[in-house]
């Protein structure tokens, strides 16, 4: 490891990996709540972008295979654990999706209605991918993918052009029957 302290380190990888999937949810239920809805926002995934970022510096590409694991038992008759981990390709998707989520608050228009609402679902959509991405427990990588569904359809239906309502509803029909395959 680079740091002196190799159980520090690890503690501090385990953190990380939660805190990725923890502040957009907490950023978008501040903003949903009242919070500044672009600057909440904003700062939250900067942070994720950061956090990927040191990642990405503390990934050992030689050692390979899943690293920075977490693991919660939920509900251990049912073998439901909150079970986290990263190899080389799900943290190259982790980093793609900070950077995409980065640039889609940063270019993001200011919405004339219901902005809170606006920048929460871009926020919630960035905690679904990155929760999906991270996810070793096929339960909680299902779940995080449907988290991301219903924001998008929100987006696409309030704020789409057109034939928004059509064109959310077909897309959100389109991935939900994606992820049950």
């Amino acid at each position: 490891g680079r740091s002196g302290h190799p159980l520090l380190l690890r503690h501090f990888q385990i953190t990380v990996l939660n805190l990725l999937v923890a502040i957009p949810i907490v950023a978008a239920i501040a903003v949903f709540l009242g919070a500044p809805a672009r600057k909440t926002s904003l700062l939250a995934v900067a942070l994720n972008l950061l956090l990927t970022l040191g990642l990405l510096y503390q990934y050992d590409a030689a050692a390979g295979g899943y690293q920075f694991q977490s693991t919660l038992p939920l509900l251990p008759d049912w073998k439901l654990n909150f079970y986290l981990g990263v190899d080389g390709l799900s943290l190259l998707m982790l980093l793609l999706t900070a950077l995409v989520s980065f640039a889609a608050v940063w270019v993001a228009p200011q919405p004339e209605k219901r902005a809170n609402l606006y920048y929460g679902c871009l926020v919630f959509i960035a905690a679904g991918a990155t929760g999906a991405f991270a996810a070793l427990d096929l339960f909680f990588f299902y779940a995080f993918h449907e988290l991301a569904l219903i924001p998008t359809f929100l987006l696409i239906g309030i704020w789409g052009s057109e034939d928004r309502a059509t064109a959310a509803w077909k897309a959100t029909i389109y991935l939900a029957v994606g992820s049950i395959v």
